[in-house]
């Protein structure tokens, strides 16, 4: 039995575009995930004070862009000011993305489809706006996002932006996160009519990938950095690891393949 519908996972998947290499959820971040050699990345996105669907994690922007405040009392013409790359640096004193900004959801698409790159796009809502923000983001991804495109994947920790999504897109595929499965994680993936379940790797249990599996979903395993990590999870038949690092784990999803010999060599020769 399968729930995945046309949906195919990436082993690998970039996360919030390709983190450690670069500042999270930024047009720079997605650059970087594509010239890593991801496929996809996986991107978060929340409204500002007036609405307008952005690229963000947090609820506020102190972390990312060193401005105190809240995203939902925001508004995009401030946002559209800050700078959300000067405090990433993979080495010390380097400044190579000052000046990457706060991405609308419109421009992200825009360089997703510049960049060739799948889509899964986390619903974030900041606190009591969750079905809001599906309304507003679903809405607007709906319009944007081309028709002769792979369908971009809709997940999320809110059960209510979830519901909205099969409400309002049923045409496009649903991923229910946990942070730890729940005892009624299968009731609740159903009622969502969700075809994925993304899982911290934290506390996965092999029996728990097992039971996701055998129930039909793909299973999505985040934020797994660790090559001895990412090798035990694709053992357990985890369809995709999200990272910070797609270039580390690349490799070791996608192996070089075997060389046979050529029929005309001579050990081929001998062999026959």
């Amino acid at each position: 039995m399968t729930r995945a519908g046309d949906l195919v996972l990436p082993r690998i998947m970039g996360h919030r575009g390709a983190a450690a290499r670069a500042p999270e959820n930024t047009l720079g971040g997605l650059r970087r995930a594509a010239e890593l050699g991801a496929t996809w990345v996986e991107i978060d996105v929340m409204l500002t004070g007036d609405d307008v669907p952005i690229l963000h994690h947090d609820y506020n922007f102190a972390r990312t862009c060193a401005h105190p405040a809240d995203v939902a009392a925001t508004s995009s013409i401030i946002v559209a000011e800050l700078d959300a790359g000067a405090w990433f640096s993979t080495e010390p004193g380097r400044r190579d993305w000052v000046g990457e900004v706060v991405p609308t959801l419109e421009q992200a698409v825009a360089a997703l489809c510049d960049f060739g790159l799948g889509l899964n796009l986390e619903l974030k809502p900041t606190p009591g706006r969750d079905i809001e923000t599906a309304k507003v983001t679903l809405d607007l991804l709906s319009r944007l996002w081309p028709s002769d495109r792979p369908s971009p994947l809709i997940s999320s920790f809110s059960r209510a932006c979830l519901e909205v999504a099969r409400d309002q897109v049923p045409q496009l595929p649903r991923g229910r996160l946990w942070e730890q499965l729940p005892a009624d994680w299968q009731a609740d993936a159903e009622t969502l009519d969700c075809t994925s379940v993304h899982l911290w790797r934290e506390p996965l249990t092999h029996a728990q990938a097992r039971a996701v599996k055998a129930a039909g979903y793909q299973l999505a395993v985040f934020t797994v950095n660790q090559s001895e990590e990412a090798e035990r999870f694709l053992e357990w038949d985890v369809d995709c690891l999200i990272t910070d690092l797609p270039d580390r784990l690349l490799p070791i999803a996608s192996p070089p393949p075997i060389q046979r010999p050529s029929p005309y060599s001579a050990a081929a020769r001998e062999g026959a």
